[in-house]
């Protein structure tokens, strides 16, 4: 109760800030906060459980970007410390506690905790704003450093999900074919015709040598399909609405697991058709800043999302880190312009003021 109150002090702050300093919401904020509310209201409507700490969480986000983005290069050297902060720290506490700092319920739902965390949401954000620190600072050795212990943590905790993840990441970026040839629509694609092969894949065993000898899954994927498969028929029950977000127990009892583990699913089991579309809505916002941007702006955008659906097969990471990164990548190009075209005083003949732009 206490950590939710202080939550909400702080975003009650945030916001009078920002109307303090009459700073307009940009569309992918105004989709995130649509995206929030709906979630929240489905939940409250249906008696579920307070959805109200995690709606403050993004509340909170998005409005502090937005603050944020009118100073690009603070922003993103600011960003790039929270995120050597997180990492460094869940490496270290990897290495001195390998079994998790603690056990029980806590174990496995908990980042800085050793070897079960959950590695996906957290990382793969802090390697993009790495890459895009390093387009804003040219610091090699802060992005290398970064990316290296990011490495270590993903082999010493190897799993599979996550290593797939990072290696679309990275052959989207180098990789020039991809480079040029991905955006968000051919990944999206991609995830919808991967996800529905896995019926083919379960079926036929032609690619049981990467299930099961590569990747370390039984052709079950380790009984996601089970999972899939009741979450599946709770959607057809309410397929408009969905059912909001519920208590860890309300999802063990309806599809015997602590969520439905891919992000279509989950998006249609908690928002229905609605907030599938809000979220379609914010891919289509992410593809145009990333259009707009072109650069290395468009690569990470586009390598990002890659990752992202990938990892969103088995796995439904959504959470305020990767929300955080939509609103990060979507304002990339406000932050562009306000470089390429800031002023800088020069002189002051007579009462009147001289500028020159400065080249990017």
């Amino acid at each position: 109760m206490v950590n939710s109150f202080i939550k909400a002090i702080a975003a009650m702050y945030m916001c009078l800030v920002l109307i303090r300093n009459k700073v307009r919401l940009s569309n992918m904020a105004k989709i995130i906060l649509l995206y929030g509310l709906m979630i929240t209201l489905i939940t409250v409507l249906r008696g579920g459980p307070g959805y109200i700490t995690s709606a403050i969480t993004i509340i909170s986000a998005v409005v502090l970007i937005e603050y944020s983005a009118h100073y690009a290069a603070d922003f993103i050297s600011d960003a790039m410390l929270c995120n050597e902060i997180i990492v460094y720290w869940n490496l270290l506490s990897m290495i001195i506690y390998p079994d998790g700092m603690f056990g029980g319920e806590y174990r496995a739902y908990t980042f800085v905790l050793g070897i079960d965390n959950s590695h996906i949401r957290w990382l793969l954000p802090a390697q993009a704003t790495a890459i895009l620190f390093y387009k804003n600072t040219k610091e090699a050795m802060r992005t290398l450093a970064l990316t290296g212990a990011i490495t270590v943590s993903i082999m010493r905790r190897f799993s599979a999900t996550t290593i797939v993840a990072f290696a679309c990441f990275w052959l989207v970026m180098f990789v020039p074919v991809l480079k040029h040839k991905i955006n968000v629509w051919i990944s999206s694609f991609g995830y919808l015709v991967m996800f529905f092969s896995i019926v083919v894949i379960q079926r036929f065993n032609y690619l049981s040598w990467l299930i099961i000898d590569v990747l370390h899954k039984n052709m079950t994927f380790t009984n996601r399909n089970r999972t899939w498969g009741r979450a599946l028929l709770a959607i057809k029950d309410s397929w408009l609405f969905g059912h909001g977000n519920l208590s860890t127990e309300e999802y063990h009892h309806i599809i015997g697991d602590v969520y439905t583990h891919n992000l279509l699913l989950q998006l249609m089991f908690s928002g229905g058709i609605i907030v599938l579309v809000i979220f379609v809505w914010m891919l289509v916002e992410l593809n145009k800043n990333a259009n707009a941007s072109g650069g290395i702006v468009r690569t990470v955008t586009n390598a990002f999302i890659m990752a992202f659906l990938v990892s969103g097969i088995t796995e439904y990471h959504f959470y305020a880190p990767s929300i955080i990164m939509f609103m990060v990548l979507a304002n990339s190009r406000k932050c562009k312009d306000k470089e390429e075209h800031i002023k800088l005083k020069v002189i002051k003949p007579r009462n009147r003021t001289v500028y020159m732009k400065r080249k990017s």
